[in-house]
């Protein structure tokens, strides 16, 4: 994964950024991200749950297949989806540092 401009920053200084960039209406995108990423977190739990479930009652084959698919396709889309976010962050980092480096000029 790339460097970000954003990971650059201080905690402090990341953490202030995200709050203006929430109380701003571009990040309408980066809300919604952070619902579906919670909502595959909920998957992850739930893909773990059924697996154990299935290991327990000594289902079939097919039973492990789906499960593990469900578990692997839930863990890259919570991947994606955290990386948009920070994507969308960075953006809006990145638009004003610009924005600051022309009012000094």
């Amino acid at each position: 994964m790339m460097e970000m401009y954003i990971d650059r920053l201080s905690k402090e200084e990341r953490k202030n950024m995200t709050n203006e960039f929430l109380s701003k209406e571009e990040s309408v995108v980066y809300k919604k991200a952070q619902r579906v990423f919670i909502m595959s977190l909920l998957g992850i739990i739930f893909g773990v749950f059924v697996t154990a479930f299935d290991i327990t009652r000594r289902a079939g084959i097919a039973h492990y297949v789906l499960d593990g698919a469900l578990l692997i396709f839930v863990i890259i889309f919570a991947y994606k989806t955290h990386n948009m976010k920070r994507v969308e962050l960075n953006k809006y980092a990145l638009k004003k540092k610009d924005g600051k480096e022309k009012k000094k000029k």
